[in-house]
Formats: C-alpha cells, sequence, structure tokens
C-alpha cells in the first residue's frame, strides 16, 4: 500500500461513510475533505472541515500509510502540524497524540475502502509496461489524454524552473553564469551532462567573454580545465592548446581545478557524441555569443538561436571526433535535430525561469510559442506514446510526452495523472 491511494481515497471519499468513526468510537463526518498539497512540504490537506462528535473543526488532515509513520516521519517536532485534526490511516498501530499529549482523532480506511477500487489499484501498480496503463488506454476519454498535454508539460518546465533556480542561487545570483552552467549542462546530452555541468561552473563566464576574440584559446580553456588535452601528444594543434592553456590556468588561477579525465564517459557513444567533439561545437558557439546572452535575450528569433548553436567548428574538428582520432565523417556542425533539442531544453526553460521569477508573461509566451515552432523530438518515449495513439507533431508535444512518462510513468504517480484517475473509477 502507498500512500498516494490514500490520498486518492481521501481526495474523492472513496470509503463507506456509513457511521463512520474514529479508532476511540467518535462520529465523523466530512463536511470537507480540504484542498490537497501536491508538494512535499507540510500536511497532505488543508482547510478540512470534520465534524467529530458534535463539534466541527476546520484544519489539516495528516494521511499515513500506518499512522506509527507519524513518528517516523518526525512530525510530532514540526510545528507546521499542530493544527492536524484528523489523521487518516490505512493501519491504526501506535495511538498518536499531539504536543500537549492529547489523543488525535484517526480515521482507519482499511475495511471501509472499496475492494473493487483496491483491487484495481493493485493491479495497475502491478503493471510490468513501460506505460503501466497501457493495456487500458483504450478506455480513457481523448479529452483526459488531452489535458494532461498541458498538465505534464506544465509540470516538466516547473521541475526545470526549480533546477534552474538551484544553480542561480549557487552561482551568485548571476544570471550570466547560470545560463552557461544550464548550456554546458545540456551540451552534455544526458550521458555526459554532470561533467559539462562542472565545467559550466569552474570556469567564469567572463572569461568566454575576455577571450571571445582568439578561438585557440576559447578551445583551450575547455579542453584543458576538462582535463582532455593529450600529455605527450605532439601535433601542432595539441602543442598550442598546452601552450595556451597552460598560459590562461596560470593566470587566472584554475590550473589545479581541472576535471579528472575518467569522469567523461565514451564507451558505446557515437563519434557526434563524444565529449571532445561537442566541446569543440560548444567553443565555436562561446566564440560567437561569448557571454551566452542570447539564452538572456529577450524574444531572440528562433531562427538566430538556431543558428548560433550551428556555428562551425575550427579545421582540425573537421576531421577529428577525438584528439588523434580521425573520421571520415565528422560533422562541421551540430545536426539539426540536437539543436533542436538544446533550443526545447536550454533556451524554453530558461525563458520560462526569467518570466516566472521577474512576473513578466511575455518571457512565458516566448517559452511556448518556441515549442510550437519546432518540430517534435522523436526518441523511444515519444515513439511508444504515439504506437499508443497520442499526437507528437510539435515539441509542445514531445516535451509533454516526455513529461509525462518522466514524471507521472516512471515514477509510477498514476493517481497524481487525471489518465490514472479515470482508469482506476472505470477500469474493467
Amino acid at each position: 500500500m502507498k500512500e498516494d491511494f490514500l490520498h486518492y481515497l481521501w481526495r474523492f471519499q472513496k470509503f463507506s461513510k456509513s457511521d463512520l468513526r474514529t479508532t476511540t468510537g467518535e462520529t465523523i463526518q466530512v463536511l470537507k475533505p480540504g484542498f490537497f498539497n501536491a508538494s512535499d512540504a507540510g500536511p497532505d490537506f488543508s482547510q478540512a472541515h470534520i465534524k467529530i462528535n458534535q463539534i466541527t473543526w476546520v484544519g489539516h488532515v495528516e494521511v499515513h500509510v500506518r499512522s506509527s509513520d507519524w513518528r517516523r516521519h518526525g512530525h510530532e517536532l514540526d510545528a507546521a502540524y499542530d493544527n492536524v485534526i484528523l489523521h487518516v490511516v490505512w493501519i491504526d498501530d501506535e495511538p498518536l497524540r499531539d504536543i500537549s499529549g492529547q489523543a488525535v482523532p484517526t480515521l482507519e480506511l482499511q475495511g471501509i475502502a472499496d475492494p473493487d477500487l483496491e483491487q484495481r489499484y493493485h493491479a495497475l501498480m502491478a503493471s510490468t509496461h513501460t506505460i503501466l496503463c497501457r493495456p487500458y488506454l483504450a478506455h480513457v476519454r481523448d479529452i483526459t489524454k488531452l489535458g494532461m498535454y498541458d498538465a505534464a508539460l506544465s509540470h516538466r518546465l516547473e521541475q526545470k524552473v526549480k533546477e534552474i533556480l538551484a544553480i542561480y542561487e549557487s552561482c551568485n545570483q548571476d544570471w550570466s553564469q547560470t545560463s552557461q552552467v544550464w548550456l554546458f549542462r545540456h551540451f552534455g546530452f544526458r550521458i555526459n551532462a554532470e561533467p559539462m555541468e562542472r565545467l559550466g561552473r569552474m570556469i567564469p563566464w567572463k572569461l568566454f567573454s575576455w577571450h571571445q576574440h582568439s578561438p585557440i584559446q576559447v578551445e583551450a580553456l575547455l579542453f584543458g580545465m576538462a582535463g582532455l588535452i593529450p600529455a605527450s601528444e605532439e601535433d601542432a594543434y595539441v602543442q598550442s592548446l598546452r601552450a595556451e592553456f597552460d598560459f590562461l590556468a596560470g593566470k587566472y588561477g584554475l590550473k589545479d581545478k581541472r576535471i579528472n579525465p575518467s569522469a567523461w564517459r565514451m564507451l558505446r557513444l557515437r563519434p557526434a557524441n563524444f565529449p571532445a567533439l561537442r566541446l569543440a561545437q560548444l567553443a565555436a558557439y562561446l566564440g560567437r555569443q561569448p557571454q551566452t546572452n542570447i539564452l538572456l535575450e529577450a524574444f531572440p528569433k528562433l531562427e538566430v538561436v538556431d543558428s548560433a548553436l550551428a556555428a562551425s567548428v575550427t579545421d582540425y574538428w573537421k576531421k577529428h571526433y577525438h584528439f588523434g582520432k580521425v573520421g571520415d565523417r565528422v560533422p562541421e556542425k551540430m545536426g539539426q535535430a540536437s539543436r533542436r533539442v538544446l533550443i526545447a531544453n536550454v533556451v524554453v526553460p530558461l525563458s520560462f525561469a526569467l518570466g516566472k521569477t521577474r512576473g513578466e508573461e511575455a518571457f512565458i509566451d516566448q517559452a511556448l510559442d518556441f515549442l510550437k515552432q519546432l518540430p517534435a523530438e522523436r526518441n523511444r518515449i515519444t515513439k511508444e506514446w504515439q504506437d499508443l495513439g497520442f499526437d507528437n507533431q510539435q515539441a509542445y508535444d514531445s516535451q509533454a510526452l516526455i513529461g509525462l512518462y518522466r514524471h507521472f510513468c516512471e515514477q509510477r504517480q498514476c493517481l497524481q495523472c487525471k489518465i490514472g484517475t479515470e482508469i482506476l473509477r472505470n477500469q474493467p
């Protein structure tokens, strides 16, 4: 049993209410179940109206699988839980008392919940499909599916805003450094996101501005701090990188801050995704946008952003996909599909975050407009949804479908999803 099912039972009052009583025998009448708190902080439901015996109480409702979870979660030490008027549990295994020693009214749901609903819930949770509800989707109304596009996209963007704001605080509230860290992270394309983010944090964004006139110096900063410049290779380009990095690292005190080369993952990567080539593409972009300011501009045109990301790499990287590794088909610039993924995952969330923090709806409208201009992303997740009949025409759709999978299916949060709750109500 999970708490999300108990939240569902209480939120929609899916239990027998005839002769409803607390575990100590007091009569209960639910006048208002309260407003569900979807965040992790504070009691589960607020502003509930509960009549216990002849007295109507207004306050919080807290939900647990076992009543002893109250103590395990440390709620007795948190003043936010002082106004809990009813403790709703599946099993009452430990009498609950408030800070003054008074018994807290407790309702036990085991035995009064709808048994068919419980069976359907367990069947859904036991699904072995990647998308848990796959066998039941044919019974879900189209309007419910469409409604989850907006909800899932909003949730995905809100989560990204939280990540961006956490970076913003760690960067001393410097938006330029924040945008650089966010950009670097996504240039790692998941497999190397972690070392790329570290790299973005280690190099002050101003250095790229000061040295944007010299492509070799921009590359030296990136490859040197990434720990990727070979120590012994005698190629003239590599020798120049070593010399430039030694100079810049000494000047700015960076030499002892380099990333260990073992942090970079290259196993089973296609050459186009090798970290050295991605860094060369990033250097080309930084040379054209030295302060990564295009990410912070109000209302840049989509084609301008795309053009900046499509900057051509320097001559060495037109023939190499790693140091000393020559390739026949090394791309001169980042591919169109990768650029579109970056715009959807870097530019759009940054614009959304700026709009949220500054209270300017125009930035949010711009972010959503970009998603409607970009074609849909095609990957394993979106293909699975498409096979089930979900539309995937624009980046707006693909970001919504990815969000639906990542934040609901993958986390088994079916009861926070309108599709899941409809299935639970109507599943054969």
